[in-house]
């Protein structure tokens, strides 16, 4: 009868492992659609964009309710040599606290004070 109990533990505790890994966050391309995350879950905005153009993707957030995690652009596939392609730059967030807000995302150069192209995502944190 023993057996059986430690067998029944020995299975359970195998089985605990693969439910407590981290999900992968949640991307977002479409301003339209809301970011809906709790605190303390992370989410991507994925953005097209090609730096070799000097323009690149700058956020503006309330720092009190989000943290930007990290900031990466990712090439497209080219034919090798290719140079001054596309691609995505990757905004992680985590979330901070509960409330309602905005991350407003502009398409500039950083020398110049216009932007060619702004998406405002709407997050609500529960």
């Amino acid at each position: 009868m023993w057996k059986i109990g430690i067998f029944l533990l020995a299975a359970l505790l195998l089985l605990v492992p693969a439910g407590c890994g981290t999900q992968t966050p949640q991307e977002y391309s479409n301003p339209d659609e809301e970011i809906s995350v709790t605190v303390g879950e992370s989410f991507i905005i994925v953005l097209e964009a090609n730096p070799s153009t000097g323009y690149e993707w700058q956020e503006e957030f309330d720092a009190g309710l989000l943290k930007l995690l990290d900031n990466q652009y990712q090439a497209a596939e080219h034919e090798e040599g290719m140079v001054g392609t596309d691609g995505w730059s990757r905004f992680t967030f985590e979330a901070l606290s509960q409330s309602q807000t905005n991350i407003t995302m502009q398409y500039k150069r950083s020398w110049e004070e216009n932007y060619t192209e702004e998406q405002v995502f709407h997050v609500s944190i529960e």
